[in-house]
């Protein structure tokens, strides 16, 4: 036993005697199959992700009968919120989060902000305008006659960054000024994009300095081994991952180790 808990490590002996704690995400079954290998055994109790897509209630009431969903969509989330499909948290909910990002009346949590950052290509920034770069920590920064045409927009039209990155500029500079600047944005960027970037092809350029986007698409397309320097600026809008734990779940208690995994620092991280 001894040589097994060496190969293998405690935690998955230990999870093959406990029930499984399944997760609904709005991730793709690939996504899903993935995180599922990757984190597998990283809590106490072992967990199944699971694709979670559009507003089939059978997805929440179906055979498989999950402990949690995690989502971005709201409208997903109050939907089932006014069916009462939510149970209230237990306990005082994670102290990690802050009173903004929690229901009033305790049926999900936010467990993580993924903002619109812009990425800045630190060695091409500093070749083309030969000073050391930083972080951009204002939007109208992108209108300098330095930048036109070195950097690429997420489309309004065609994507969910660019949707929020337009919104957020309404809520911070009001409807007129905010499609001025998204107008104005357009005029100074090399283009528009609708999918993922493909980082390492749109920075292969010295011309491209920058590009815009939402946080967890720059770190899942390896931003980190890139070196690129991300910020977000003021004015930039973000969506709220959020926690809701199914009032028919087979173990309260599996929902709440989930929380306790994502909600502090580290787990965060991961």
């Amino acid at each position: 036993s001894g040589l097994v808990i060496a190969l293998f490590g405690f935690k998955p002996l230990y999870n093959m005697r406990v029930p499984e704690t399944r997760i609904l995400a709005d991730v793709t079954p690939d996504e899903a199959a993935k995180m599922t290998k990757r984190h597998r055994y990283e809590i106490v109790k072992k967990f199944r992700i699971l694709p979670l897509s559009g507003n089939d209630a059978n997805l929440v009431h179906g055979a498989e009968q999950a402990h949690i969903v995690l989502t971005r969509d709201h409208d997903l989330i109050n939907q089932h919120k006014k069916k009462g499909d939510f149970a209230e948290l237990l306990g005082e909910g994670p102290k990690e989060i802050p009173a903004f990002l929690k229901d009033p009346d305790r049926r999900w949590c936010g467990i993580g902000l993924d903002p619109i950052v812009i990425a800045v290509n630190p060695v091409s920034w500093k070749k083309r305008l030969e000073n050391d770069p930083e972080p951009v920590k204002s939007l109208e920064t992108l209108l300098s006659p330095n930048l036109t045409g070195s950097f690429v927009l997420p489309d309004p039209e065609k994507s969910r960054a660019g949707k929020l990155f337009l919104c957020g500029l309404v809520q911070h500079m009001g409807m007129e000024e905010g499609v001025a600047f998204m107008r104005d944005l357009k005029k100074q960027a090399s283009g528009l994009y609708a999918d993922s970037l493909d980082l390492k092809q749109t920075f292969s350029s010295p011309s491209m300095l920058a590009a815009v986007g939402q946080l967890h698409s720059f770190l899942d397309a390896g931003a980190e081994k890139q070196k690129l320097l991300l910020s977000a600026p003021d004015g930039a809008a973000w969506d709220v991952m959020m926690a809701g734990s199914l009032r028919e779940r087979p173990a309260p208690v599996q929902h709440e180790a989930v929380l306790e995994y994502a909600t502090p620092h580290p787990g965060h991280e991961r």
